[in-house]
């Protein structure tokens, strides 16, 4: 018998949480949630330069821009295009950069 307390075991989608005894299964739903709010957090961060394609599994990219302030010759402008896979934080995202100029 476990003692009082939160356990949690992961095993890839399911997620088994044993609360005072009691246990509750879930099977990948607070990946998306915590996904969600990590995309959220970052399309705040970088607004214009953010795109989101697609969710669950989440899909976006950003554009970096070194030279955004000047009509100079731009050399360092790419897009980082990230896709998240179900089991993300627990599996890493793909991510790829494009050159854009």
């Amino acid at each position: 018998m476990l003692n009082s307390g939160i356990y949690q075991l992961t095993n890839n989608k399911l997620h088994i949480i044993i609360v005072n005894n009691k246990i509750d299964i879930m099977e990948g739903e607070h990946k998306y949630d915590e996904q969600h709010d990590e995309v959220e957090a970052l399309s705040c961060i970088f607004m214009d330069e953010f795109k989101l394609h697609d969710e669950r599994p989440y899909r976006f990219d950003v554009t970096i821009n070194a030279n955004q302030e000047s009509d100079e010759k731009n050399f360092l402008k790419v897009k980082l295009v990230v896709e998240l896979p179900p089991n993300y934080p627990d599996e890493a995202p793909s991510i790829r950069l494009k050159n854009l100029v």
